[in-house]
């Protein structure tokens, strides 16, 4: 796919079709840190920052940076269709970065789930929508992000049902993965 990436995959999740390369490690002036990097954009090279901010955000945990001193690896995103999807890209992402043999601590798999309203509509009439980034086999969460308006006990539902959602993903990932 990507000839010059160390790992690389097409994933599609529903109509949203995401092309992601991992590269090999690359020396980064005056940092004593490993550093992670994701770009992401639409096939037409319109940047979309937040996309990438939301993936890298949800792999950094997991990504061993400490075995990659001076060092960047970097991920680029290209949303080749459908809207933009932070959690597609950080599916596609983290696939993109196991398959290029990036030292993890697990496997980084991300959702997003709709929490329906129980009183005010919020979001159009759709509920709320609660993103769920997890390393699934430590029951670690990385990222949660919720947009409209949610209790605790809402939230901590959407949450829930994320994780579950996110263990369902690993599982189909690492089958990709084993063949």
């Amino acid at each position: 796919m990507c000839s010059d990436a160390a790992g690389s995959v097409l994933l599609e999740m529903g109509a949203v079709r995401i092309l992601a390369a991992a590269y090999a490690p690359s020396p980064v002036e005056g940092a004593s840190d490993g550093q992670l990097s994701v770009t992401a954009s639409l096939a037409d090279g319109t940047d979309i920052p937040e996309v990438a901010r939301i993936a890298e955000d949800a792999l950094r945990p997991s990504v061993q940076l400490v075995q990659y001193p001076k060092s960047v690896l970097q991920v680029k995103l290209t949303v080749l269709a459908a809207a933009p999807d932070p959690a597609a890209a950080t599916n596609a992402a983290g696939l993109a970065l196991a398959l290029a043999g990036v030292s993890m601590f697990g496997m980084v798999t991300c959702v997003s789930v709709i929490v329906p309203p129980t009183g005010p509509v919020t979001l159009g009439g759709e509920g709320a929508r609660v993103t769920v980034a997890a390393i699934s086999a430590m029951r670690h969460a990385t990222l949660v992000q919720s947009e409209g308006v949610l209790s605790t006990e809402r939230l901590m539902d959407g949450v829930r049902r994320g994780m579950e959602g996110c263990l369902a993903v690993e599982a189909a990932l690492r089958q990709f993965i084993t063949g």
